[in-house]
């Protein structure tokens, strides 16, 4: 059963999703060609149909085969392949836009920067990086490191970065969207509350 906090988070993301095409202006989705790395069960290029993306134009990969199984049989016109993200069989700027949600907090020092050099390779010149990962490390879990804005900058040393705090810590959003999804989204106001960045990256070159 979904919970209240999980559908939260839900719709934080998809506002900040929201906010993120407004302040780009990003239109004409059906000639966009859009890569998900590390796509999971494919939810993510499924929700950018309702834009106006073609399926035939969306691009999935991930290193688990299970997942990569999920998203084919959720949508079998989506190209999916499993695939590890540090080696993408794709072109260099083949693609308009290439997003990663939550992949680099689970992940070391060196896998990150493959990753993020893969992502920037297969992007166009011109095109964008949707980001959404945690900033802070999990408390209790050592392997789950949080990406805050000096190590995304790092991880993308050529691009200018915009950064939406949003989302307060998914256990709290559990607990207290049980109670109140409005008291979820008033702490979400305060900056310091959220746990995540949703984040836009774009090639600085362009503009020197």
């Amino acid at each position: 059963m979904l919970r209240p906090g999980n559908l939260y988070v839900d719709h934080s993301r998809e506002r900040a999703l929201t906010k993120a095409i407004k302040r780009c202006q990003i239109d004409e989705w059906d000639k966009k060609k859009i890569l998900d790395v590390g796509c999971g069960g494919g939810s993510n290029l499924i929700n950018l149909l309702k834009f106006g993306a073609k399926p035939s134009n969306l691009y999935g990969v991930d290193i688990q085969q299970d997942r990569i199984d999920e998203a084919r049989q959720r949508h079998p016109t989506i190209n999916f392949q499993c695939t590890n993200a540090e080696r993408l069989p794709f072109d260099s700027g083949y693609f308009d836009i290439v997003m990663q949600y939550t992949v680099f907090v689970a992940i070391d020092d060196q896998s990150c920067k493959r990753i993020a050099e893969e992502m920037g390779r297969v992007l166009r010149a011109d095109g964008l990086i949707l980001w959404y990962d945690f900033r802070y490390s999990h408390p209790f879990h050592r392997d789950e490191r949080g990406i805050g804005k000096k190590a995304l900058r790092d991880l993308f040393p050529n691009f200018s970065v915009w950064v939406q705090p949003i989302v307060i810590p998914p256990v709290a959003a559990r607990l207290l969207g049980d109670i109140s999804l409005l008291l979820c989204e008033t702490l979400e106001r305060i900056p310091i509350l959220c746990s995540a960045y949703f984040a836009v990256l774009r090639r600085t070159a362009l503009n020197s």
